[in-house]
């Protein structure tokens, strides 16, 4: 069974496209739920459309299948505009 800090570590190189940073160091993924090659989690969006949504869904998939997570599922939120700004570090 992978741990928490595996399936984090397996998407530190997944860029979140409008900050340019790892969705991990940004702490948009949340949420994440593991039991047995099954993992649920949250992604939070900082731009949220279908092709961005698609995306980021195959660029995860692959990420955690390669550790052995042969079934995912992916919840997309929207970043509110106080998540947004934490990013921004204005809090």
């Amino acid at each position: 069974m992978v741990t928490r800090e595996q399936v984090l570590n397996s998407l530190k190189h997944i860029a979140d496209p409008e900050f340019h940073k790892s969705v991990t160091e940004l702490k948009l993924v949340r949420d994440i739920m593991i039991k047995e090659d099954k993992v649920s989690l949250s992604l939070i969006l900082s731009v949220d459309d279908e092709i961005t949504r698609a995306q980021l869904k195959q660029e995860m998939e692959e990420a955690l299948q390669s550790i052995g997570v042969n079934d995912t599922h992916i919840r997309f939120r929207a970043m509110s505009e106080m998540e947004r700004k934490q990013v921004k570090g204005e809090q």
